[in-house]
């Protein structure tokens, strides 16, 4: 006989029973009980309260219980609701909301603010299925201490040594202050390019991405990169890495299948540049005339493609085959065009799916196109997407919303500080409370790079959308990094992490430094094939010309300045540290040694630029240069992640 019954109603939807599924294995990793997942019909088929109380006495004392489900999927919910047991209803507190409480097996109304579980049963209900679900990994979490990102830290947890003596507060936990929390899976090269075929992920790495962000409480995700973006097929680079690239149509339906049983909706960027069928760049440069290659473009992805079991459609208006606004004229123009185009598209997707959410995003200069007129229409079937600066910051929040519903898009990572992480919590809660409190709360788009550089980020994103009135950054910062560190550092921790987001100031994070230092080497090559030209006027042209200011050098200085504090502080606690898989050096070290070279690397071809006689700065700035590969190359110690 089983130690412990989860119990899941007659009516249990998919989402419920997989979360069932979950809490079983999550309980048999911290404990030694025997589990069991059972239909509530196979031990109570009661019809009253009285018949539940009979039913629960019966039962040997010692046997535990945990019971899954709504008002609607379990009959024990459904009659401990109606007994006022539980404060759970179908309206309170609302769909994705639920409680997670402790009930004596005598049902007498005998509540207190904390029990043991010894005698009693543990209900996780929801008021609907994703509300369940929620508590259910509200309880493996904050009650079983099963680390939600457990596949990218490769943390296990502490064993229980009794599971009847631990005690739970009962509480009531409400629903996510914002309804829509999408996972944006872009630019996700790292991860995509572990293992082959290149430029996708595994299906077992999309079954974690998935089970995370559903712990998380992410309730979407853009399928974005895999669906084959322009890059894939067009770019030199890519085409060299993956001749003849395709996305995989298989990969993608199993994917959603996966993602809409544990109660994801999936989104879709439903620009006209994907491999499956793209507009020509003629049709691209002018709607127009050649509206009807948009049009049935649009419903081939519908008709023939994964695209079609998509739920939400976001667009921007911006071109539709390249990250860049726009040709066909001015902001005055392109927003009139695109009033239209918009009308356009939104019918093509009702008819095609009545239920689906369509997103309006004003990245980049889609504020602009906003700014000057661009206002899809009818308003009730868009939600518009304030964006972000790609580093966290929302600026011009408009003061009136219209009649829209608005929502945001930040960046958990971006592509300018992609490869090292930029921890910036402070500046995410300050940005999505503000734009909260303007209304724009119907909608959260997280972009999170390659996932695993950027996971205190991604959870903060989570946490501000669930509460963000009792969010603190501060808090969340010392609760995360004790997690994962232990309590005794964590204060030095975040003093480290805040110390590797000063290294990235004036949005020098890791890409954006490489590019300057590319930029560098090859200015470095002009002044020497150029060597009939003074070299401070090739100098000056060349800075000119690719942006690079006087107090640039200054700049880099200053960042290496605090990475390189940042470093010596890590490197000084790394053996009191109490991590699990090498995961203070990977997560904390290596990201922050990775950046400290790459500045020193470009501050030492700056100098050979400015001293171009002193050979020194080059023979440096080569020695920087090969360590640096061999970090990026050796540098993870988790085996798991060595090819990261």
């Amino acid at each position: 006989m089983a130690d412990l019954s989860i119990v899941f109603g007659q009516k249990a939807t998919t989402m419920e029973c997989l979360a069932c599924g979950d809490l079983k294995k999550d309980l048999e990793l911290v404990s030694n009980l025997h589990v069991e997942i059972i239909d509530e019909s196979d031990l109570f088929n009661c019809s009253n309260i009285s018949e539940l109380r009979h039913s629960f006495q019966s039962i040997n004392s010692t046997r535990r219980f945990i019971v899954v489900g709504t008002p609607e999927t379990s009959n024990i919910i459904q009659l401990l609701s109606e007994g006022e047991f539980i404060p759970i209803t179908l309206n309170s507190p609302g769909k994705r909301g639920g409680c997670i409480y402790v009930v004596g097996k005598k049902l007498d109304h005998s509540f207190t603010q904390r029990k043991v579980l010894a005698n009693n049963m543990v209900v996780l209900a929801g008021s609907d299925p994703a509300g369940a679900q929620y508590m259910v990994y509200d309880f493996s979490s904050r009650i079983l201490g099963i680390d939600p990102f457990a596949y990218w830290t490769d943390y296990s947890p502490e064993k229980i040594d009794d599971y009847d003596r631990l005690a739970i507060e009962s509480s009531v936990i409400d629903p996510p202050h914002v309804p829509i929390i999408c996972y944006f899976d872009n630019d996700n090269d790292e991860l995509a390019n572990m293992t082959k075929p290149f430029l996708e992920f595994s299906f077992k790495n999309w079954k974690e991405l998935i089970n995370t962000l559903v712990r998380l409480r992410y309730n979407a995700i853009d399928l974005h990169d895999h669906l084959g973006r322009s890059e894939f097929y067009r770019w030199k680079y890519y085409k060299k890495l993956r001749p003849n690239y395709k996305p995989n149509i298989d990969l993608l339906n199993q994917v959603i299948e996966y993602g809409h049983k544990k109660g994801m909706k999936f989104q879709v960027s439903f620009y006209l540049g994907w491999k499956f069928k793209t507009i020509s760049d003629k049709a691209n440069k002018n709607y127009e005339k050649y509206k009807e290659e948009w049009f049935k473009t649009w419903k081939y992805y519908l008709e023939s493609t994964p695209i079609g079991k998509c739920d939400i459609f976001l667009n921007r208006p911006r071109d539709q085959k390249w990250d860049r606004r726009y040709k066909g004229g001015n902001y005055k123009e392109t927003a009139l065009l695109f009033n239209e185009i918009f009308h356009e598209m939104r019918n093509i997707i009702k008819d095609h799916n009545p239920d689906a959410i369509i997103i309006a995003d004003l990245y980049s200069e889609g504020m602009t196109v906003y700014a000057n007129g661009f206002r899809p229409k009818p308003k009730e079937d868009f939600i518009l997407a304030w964006p972000d600066d790609g580093f966290g910051h929302i600026n011009n929040v408009p003061d009136e919303l219209e009649g829209y519903r608005f929502g945001v898009y930040v960046h958990a990572g971006f592509f300018l500080n992609h490869v090292v992480q930029d921890p910036y919590p402070e500046a995410l809660y300050e940005a999505m409370k503000k734009s909260f409190d303007k209304g724009l709360n119907e909608y959260c788009l997280v972009n999170g790079q390659t996932f695993r550089h950027f996971l205190l980020n991604i959870e903060a994103c989570s946490r501000i959308c669930y509460d963000p009135i009792s969010f603190n950054p501060d808090k969340f910062y010392l609760e995360w990094c004790s997690r994962y560190f232990g309590q005794d550092y964590a204060a030095e921790i975040v003093k480290i992490l805040k110390l590797l987001h000063e290294g990235q100031s004036n949005r020098l994070g890791y890409v954006k430094t490489i590019g300057y230092a590319g930029n560098g080497i090859t200015r470095l090559k002009l002044m020497k094939w150029l060597f009939f030209l003074p070299k401070s006027f090739v100098l000056k042209q060349f800075d000119k010309i690719f942006g690079i200011k006087d107090n640039f050098t200054k700049m880099l200085e200053e960042d290496e300045k605090q990475l390189r504090e940042a470093f010596e502080s890590a490197k000084k606690i790394e053996h009191a540290i109490k991590d699990q898989n090498h995961f203070f050096h990977d997560h904390i070290i290596l990201p922050i040694k990775l950046l400290l070279q790459l500045k020193q690397f470009t501050i030492a071809i700056q100098k050979a630029a400015h001293d171009y006689k002193n050979k020194e700065h080059i023979k440096k700035a080569y020695k920087i240069w090969r360590n640096h590969t061999k970090t990026r190359l050796e540098g993870d110690k988790n085996k798991k992640w060595s090819t990261w």
